[in-house]
């Protein structure tokens, strides 16, 4: 049966792509990690740097299910919406501004405007696929 595509099914997974990418790319070294999640302990940081790693292949992984219509990527298309809005952004998003204003950097714009840009993407990710003509196209 040939299903019609939603634009933002495409769109959504090209985003994922893109931002694993350039997520490999920048090379996050568990360092950043420490330095921001600076009173919590050793071992959390090194859980969090590779709870991060995971989640970029996951990504990747999700996005090309996404094109192939996998209900496997759909489910972790919000898990990783989830990640981003809920715990990311939400809990420890805001530790790591409060972090970077105590080491003297200065927040400008950028990094508000990243942030409330992958929280967005995130929530983006949950609301689009909880639909039920997107559950539908993946069945």
């Amino acid at each position: 049966m040939n299903k019609k595509w939603y634009s933002g099914i495409i769109l959504l997974a090209v985003l994922l792509i893109l931002g694993s990418i350039d997520q490999l790319r920048d090379g996050v070294r568990i360092e950043s990690y420490r330095l921001l999640a600076h009173p919590l302990p050793e071992l959390y940081v090194i859980i969090r740097y590779a709870v991060a790693k995971i989640f970029i292949f996951l990504g990747l992984i999700t996005a090309i299910g996404l094109f192939f219509r996998r209900n496997i990527s759909r489910v972790f298309a919000i898990i990783i919406g989830i990640y981003l809005s809920v715990f990311y952004y939400l809990i420890e998003g805001p530790l790591a501004v409060k972090n970077l204003i105590s080491y003297g950097v200065d927040i400008n714009g950028a990094v508000i405007l990243k942030m409330i840009g992958e929280f967005s993407f995130g929530l983006s990710l949950i609301l689009f696929f909880t639909r039920p003509k997107v559950k539908e196209m993946f069945r």
